[in-house]
């Protein structure tokens, strides 16, 4: 019984660990193809919300409407 519990704990740690490494990638990735706001925020919201870092999923809305919009391209002069 001491055996299984103990492949339990080592698989679900794995997992946690496994899961920290993906989340943290994910939060690091630029999101490359920007053409227009709402697939810049409809991808960012998807992706805050997986997160399992960013525990304030409320905060997820303002956070990528701040990210889509600062990184709009300026229009030429």
């Amino acid at each position: 019984m001491e055996n299984k519990r103990m492949g339990v704990f080592v698989v679900v740690m794995l997992m946690i660990g496994t899961l920290m490494v993906e989340s943290r990638e994910i939060a690091t990735t630029p999101i490359t193809v920007k053409p227009t706001f709402p697939i810049c925020y409809t991808t960012c919201f998807a992706l805050c919300l997986l997160n399992p870092i960013f525990l304030n999923k409320k905060k997820c809305p303002e956070k990528c409407g701040n990210k889509c919009l600062e990184s709009k391209p300026n229009p030429p002069k």
